[in-house]
């Protein structure tokens, strides 16, 4: 998956308690040029035959790192007839089993290395562009009720998410799709 921005210095701010940072980490990534339907549980990716968790780079101070993810949303370039129900998963490193349009089967080595998921209910997307045509780009918020915390594995300061649909949708062919964490960093 493409990283088009990150956590870095330029986009962490001071933050209120010591040692902590805030910031953003944006990933984005180019769905297949289809319009194949997805079943609840398919895993949403960028490829049907090469595997590519979507990674979220720098989200550690350093690694091994540590922080909360404090919101989170998904955002769409195109509106779908239907708007899906998604679930992130994140992990301290790269998953297994991940490619486009197939059933999420977490391998238990996997499993153990899961940190969160986040919950984005399609009732709360947005049209954030209404005059387009088709009518524009969705964006999907997860409804966090509390910081999520994580622990970036000892020698990285990524995390990786694999993003899944829990409902019955039919993509837009090569639709844009981003993901974007914001984060504390310990």
């Amino acid at each position: 998956m493409a990283v088009i921005t990150s956590l870095d210095e330029s986009h962490i701010s001071a933050s209120l308690g010591a040692g902590r940072k805030y910031g953003g980490a944006l990933a984005t990534f180019l769905r297949p040029a289809n319009a194949t339907p997805y079943a609840a549980g398919d895993v949403i990716s960028d490829s049907a035959s090469v595997a590519a968790a979507i990674e979220f780079t720098n989200c550690g101070a350093r690694k091994g790192g540590s922080g909360a993810i404090l919101r989170a949303h998904v955002s769409v370039d195109v509106n779908h007839a239907s708007v899906p129900n998604l679930e992130l998963y994140i992990f301290d490193h790269e998953p297994t089993n991940h490619l486009d349009n197939a059933a999420l089967a977490l391998a238990d080595s996997d499993i153990v290395r899961l940190h969160t998921s986040l919950i984005f209910t399609g009732s709360t997307a947005k049209v954030l562009n209404a005059s387009a045509s088709p009518a524009g780009a969705i964006q999907i918020a997860a409804a966090l009720e509390l910081p999520r915390p994580f622990v970036c594995d000892p020698d990285s300061r990524s995390l990786y998410g694999l993003l899944v649909t829990r409902s019955v949708f039919t993509p837009v062919s090569g639709a844009k799709w981003y993901v974007h964490l914001e984060i504390e960093q310990d």
